[in-house]
């Protein structure tokens, strides 16, 4: 088998943990290089506070972005002229090296991390490099800075994206999902970008051996996972209905419950909820194996997050947890309802979708928050409801958990699924 070398364009310990998982189990006869805390000779760094910051004004970017795409040279055309040799200064200015030379690159492929290479156009050109794109939604092509909701409906910008991702440098746009997948239809309707897409989903690796000493519960224990060392997601990973849902499960359920939350929780919130009966909060960041002995011990995953988590569900599908969540964005590819566990219908109050099934993106501090502030009895009655059902019966649990598991490691999910298709894509584009 051809050994493959990629370049996969993260920086190890803060990149995406669907990264993390690719890294840990490649494609067979694949190695991957990362980016390390400088970036890397001839690619644009993040230079100075001020850089960074200029870089993502958007009035900057309106000038600079089309100057880096002419730099592409049309088919035919050699490399090199005014526009590229202008792209390269600005490369350098932004804190880039861009060196003269044509050394060798010492990889085969490069992957870029859920965003377009506008910067680095004048070091891909210069090199002859070809590259693949993976990404959770194609408006993550166009950059989240300024107001990128108007932005990706311009057909100013959708241009000179198509542009560079119809070039022959861009092998492969890589969508994680059929919903991902939709928003290029949607927002880069080109045959000739259509045809470089392909669907290539997530994946997560089999759970660690479970541990012989466990401790042992007599309640049904739920399980919720936000951010603790990021204030910023609070609310936007549902933390709100899931106090508010187990308040109301506890009503109903009583001492057969208990929540184990592990988020940073907003002051007023933990004064409010201090009361609830078998509600434990864990607002440190815990190790690994902390983490994974909190899903051995846990029994149902509660996650109603009004964004797109991804990688938390499997998480919780390769421990055996069936899921509780919203009918959002792509969930249900990854949780089939009545199989891996519940989807409950998300409120009418927010408006998750911009025209084209793009999703309105948002943290806790975008348009979503005072949407996420309030509390949708109907959601709540219906995650309570779902979650009663899973409490009252064992062998729903069981059966719910076994078929999480199995999609993990044997279904679309699967680390196997996703490497076959990883290691065919990185091999048509290293024989461009």
């Amino acid at each position: 088998m051809e050994q493959l070398k990629v370049r996969l364009a993260v920086i190890r310990g803060k990149d995406h943990s669907l990264y993390e998982e690719i890294l840990a189990s490649p494609p067979d006869g694949v190695e991957y290089v990362t980016d390390g805390p400088a970036a890397p000779e001839g690619s644009a760094a993040k230079g100075p506070g001020f850089v960074s910051v200029l870089r993502r004004n958007r009035v900057v970017r309106a000038v600079l972005d089309p100057q880096f795409v002419r730099a592409l040279p049309r088919p035919g055309e050699p490399t090199g002229g005014i526009s590229f040799s202008v792209a390269r200064n600005l490369t350098r200015l932004a804190g880039g090296s861009a060196s003269k030379g044509k050394e060798a690159v010492p990889f085969d492929v490069l992957h870029s991390a859920g965003s377009s290479m506008l910067e680095n156009i004048p070091w891909i050109v210069e090199r002859d490099l070809r590259w693949v794109v993976d990404f959770e939604f194609a408006a993550s092509l166009f950059g989240y800075y300024g107001n990128w909701r108007r932005r990706v409906y311009r057909e100013r910008a959708r241009r000179m994206i198509a542009k560079q991702l119809t070039s022959k440098y861009c092998m492969k746009l890589m969508p994680w999902t059929d919903a991902s997948m939709r928003t290029v239809e949607s927002l880069l309707p080109y045959k000739e970008v259509l045809a470089k897409t392909e669907v290539v989903r997530l994946a997560i690796r089999p759970a660690p051996p479970k541990p012989t000493a466990l401790e042992k519960h007599d309640r049904v224990r739920i399980l919720f996972l936000g951010s603790s060392n990021f204030m910023g997601e609070f609310y936007s990973k549902g933390g709100l209905d899931v106090l508010e849902s187990y308040r109301r499960l506890r009503e109903k359920a009583g001492d057969k419950v208990e929540l184990v939350f592990r988020c940073w929780m907003p002051d007023e919130l933990r004064a409010k909820y201090a009361s609830t009966p078998g509600l434990h909060v864990i607002s440190d960041v815990l190790p690994r194996d902390a983490l994974d002995r909190l899903f051995w011990e846990s029994d149902i995953f509660l996650f109603p997050s009004h964004n797109t988590p991804g990688m938390a569900f499997l998480e919780a599908m390769r421990f055996g947890l069936p899921v509780v969540a919203k009918d959002i964005w792509a969930n249900k590819e990854l949780v089939q309802d009545g199989v891996h566990g519940f989807l409950v219908e998300p409120s009418k109050e927010l408006k998750y979708y911009l025209p084209g099934h793009v999703p309105n993106w948002s943290m806790d501090d975008g348009p979503f928050l005072p949407h996420m502030k309030k509390i949708d009895p109907r959601v709540v009655d219906d995650l309570v409801e779902r979650m009663m059902r899973l409490v009252e019966s064992e062998n729903l649990r069981g059966r719910m958990g076994a078929a999480g598991r199995k999609e993990v490691e044997e279904g679309k999910a699967s680390v196997s699924n996703r490497n076959a298709a990883l290691r065919r894509i990185y091999e048509e584009a290293a024989r461009r």
